[in-house]
């Protein structure tokens, strides 16, 4: 049964690692297995999240998702659960891993909402989930920006179909497949980014907030290199837009060719200088 159970979740594993947008369910290499055959990601970019939904946080206390919305600052949104044996710390310890280098402040400028969507699980799991992840993250003093959520079956299920996150539970068990997935919000709740996978490009994290932020966090630079660069599904990250890559090869021949003209012009001023002396 063990060896069954965990054959099943690195299956899902897989299965969620690959669970990008360019991945269906007919899309698939091989038959999966029935647990998984429903999970993965639909995307529904610039989805408006529903704020209205309730949840309990970390203190057990009564919130809606929009408590965390406040039209300020971006939000990394994650789902999962605390009790995954697996891929959801995989996917935290990856997104701190990134963020301890990020550059930015949790809970300055930008908040992480985790939301369970295993039915079961309280407050209190959620309290040791979040003074987990503060402790690794190793910062203290941006422990405002982390907020762990559980909720009823019912609101979960409509915040997971609003981003398109399908998971299912796995038969005779307590453990849940569930794609591995960031999603990056604007300050109002809007679907702006889906980061895929377990580990997360730190510059890739951060100009994905600095865009959903539109530019009011980051840089005068971050938001040169938003215009510089697009954001590629297929690798997961900002690269080059061939636009500006045309552009400034035309710009840097317009420049040479100038530069060129100008010492030619001189050259023959210098010329002239010299017969008229004679």
């Amino acid at each position: 049964m063990r060896h069954s159970l965990r054959n099943l979740l690195l299956t899902a594993l897989l299965a969620s690692l690959f669970a990008g947008p360019a991945l269906s369910r007919a899309d698939s290499v091989g038959p999966l297995p029935e647990a998984v055959r429903d999970v993965g990601i639909d995307e529904h970019p610039n989805a408006q999240l529903p704020l209205q939904m309730r949840f309990f946080d970390d203190h057990g206390q009564a919130v809606s998702l929009g408590d965390y919305f406040h039209g300020k600052k971006p939000v990394v949104l994650q789902l999962g659960y605390f009790g995954c044996p697996m891929l959801c710390g995989l996917i935290s310890h990856g997104l701190i891993d990134s963020a301890k280098v990020l550059g930015l402040k949790a809970g300055t400028d930008y908040d992480l909402v985790f939301v369970s969507i295993h039915p079961a699980e309280t407050p209190t799991l959620a309290a040791q989930a979040r003074q987990s992840f503060v402790s690794d993250y190793g910062k203290p003093e941006e422990v405002n920006g982390f907020h762990f959520l559980v909720g009823n079956p019912v609101d979960v299920k409509s915040l997971a179909d609003t981003v398109g996150f399908r998971f299912h539970k796995i038969p005779g068990t307590e453990q849940i497949a569930h794609p591995a997935v960031l999603f990056i919000c604007t300050a109002d709740g809007r679907v702006s980014r889906y980061l895929y996978g377990v580990q997360f490009a730190p510059r890739t994290l951060r100009l994905s907030l600095v865009e959903a932020s539109d530019g009011k966090i980051g840089t005068t630079v971050d938001r040169i290199l938003l215009f510089c660069y697009h954001y590629d599904p297929n690798s997961q990250g900002y690269k080059l837009a061939i636009g500006v890559m045309r552009t400034g090869g035309i710009l840097s021949m317009l420049c040479v060719g100038l530069g060129i003209t100008y010492l030619v012009r001189r050259e023959h001023a210098g010329h002239r200088t010299v017969r008229g002396e004679d």
